[in-house]
């Protein structure tokens, strides 16, 4: 993270951990890593509610509509579930469960992990999944929906994220869609236009995010969408992992719907039970 403030004043560095590059106190930009400019009072803003390496990350879009905003406020919904998966001797799924957990007993797995590895026949994993809503102006929500494996999954082929919205909602434009995978460390994006990414009514979205086989260590799955709304906004977050190989095709096969899987992915027959089924969160705000 590389967040710099600039003028023509010698610049000195005032945190080594933090990689941020300050000056004295007449300095008034302050420059993303991906070249946004923000004043100091824009910056002192966006500090409110969002740390340095996350004003570092966010897009210009996301930037561009909140950073003027002097009261911005966050509503979130953290849960950690366990998903246990068994295996016929062909590697196949054959019977899958999954329950919320609480944070210290997926804490207490992350540190332990070891001891869960499993066998052939059967594995156990955690994620956490958290869906964040920022008020900006009173029409503006910002929404951040994020899923991090405490454990890698067995399986890696096309899972999916996504939200679901009430209806007084609709997103900025396609630019205001974005999202990655985090894989060891090695980042792969994706923004509303991409093939990845279905769409429905201007409202809902998906991403299929396609695991990287090599992923060993660190495996986290990011989604940003800036809404416009009317009032209050409903938002349903949803994370659903294939438990066998599919296709972009067949991970794009659903609706969205609350009946679906995490109230979000209604997938069609022949897909379902390609899919964990994983429950998912919800932010009124």
């Amino acid at each position: 993270m590389n967040l710099k403030r600039i003028s023509n004043i010698s610049i000195f560095i005032i945190s080594f951990f933090l990689g941020i590059v300050i000056v004295n106190a007449k300095s008034s930009v302050i420059v993303t890593d991906r070249g946004f400019e923000l004043t100091e009072k824009q910056y002192n803003n966006l500090s409110k509610v969002f740390s340095d390496a996350k004003i570092n990350s966010l897009p210009s879009e996301v930037l561009d509509v909140l950073k003027d905003s002097e009261n911005l406020v966050q509503k979130s919904d953290t849960k950690y579930y366990r998903v246990d998966e068994w295996y016929d001797p062909n590697g196949n799924v054959i019977l899958s469960s999954d329950r919320e957990v609480s944070k210290e007993e997926a804490l207490y797995f992350q540190q332990h992990r070891d001891d869960f590895s499993g066998s052939d026949s059967h594995t156990t994993q955690m994620k956490q999944l958290v869906l964040t809503v920022t008020m900006g102006a009173q029409n503006v929500r910002y929404v951040d929906l994020t899923n991090t494996w405490l454990s890698i999954p067995q399986t890696k082929s096309y899972d999916v994220i996504g939200l679901r919205v009430s209806s007084n909602a609709s997103y900025l434009s396609n630019a205001s869609i974005s999202g990655y995978q985090n894989s060891d460390g090695t980042y792969y994006y994706y923004n509303g236009s991409s093939s990845n990414t279905k769409k429905s009514n201007t409202k809902h979205v998906g991403i299929s995010m396609n695991i990287a086989d090599s992923t060993s260590y660190t495996l986290v799955n990011h989604m940003e969408v800036v809404y416009s709304v009317g009032e209050a906004i409903n938002v349903y977050g949803a994370y659903e992992h294939a438990k066998s190989n599919v296709t972009l095709s067949q991970s794009q096969d659903y609706s969205f719907s609350s009946t679906g899987q995490g109230s979000v992915f209604k997938f069609s027959n022949s897909v379902n039970s390609k899919y964990d089924n994983m429950s998912g969160v919800h932010v009124v705000f």
